[in-house]
């Protein structure tokens, strides 16, 4: 799925599979982390095994953009509607 998000959002993989800090690639990557919670049948521990991250930083990115779609974040936002339709299948 990543490749497909990579090419929706207009960013290459790598970096949003990163651990850059630089705008806007937290934001893609907990947009991403939240895809895979929402759309595939992945626990935390699971994505971030993928990812190559803690349970915990998983929880706390997907929290982040859950709260900021529910304030109505336009960045954000945008970057969902973008990928919201994206199915996992199989990565």
């Amino acid at each position: 799925m990543i490749t497909e998000f990579a090419k929706a959002v207009g960013v290459p993989q790598e970096k949003i599979l990163g651990r850059s800090r630089k705008v806007p690639l937290p934001d893609l990557r907990h947009v991403y982390w939240k895809l895979l919670k929402d759309n595939g049948d992945y626990t935390w521990g699971a994505i971030g095994e993928l990812n190559d991250r803690t349970h915990a930083s998983i929880i706390h990115g997907v929290n982040k953009v859950n709260i900021a779609l529910k304030m109505g974040d336009r960045k954000i936002t945008r970057i969902w509607e973008k990928v919201k339709e994206l199915t996992v299948d199989g990565e």
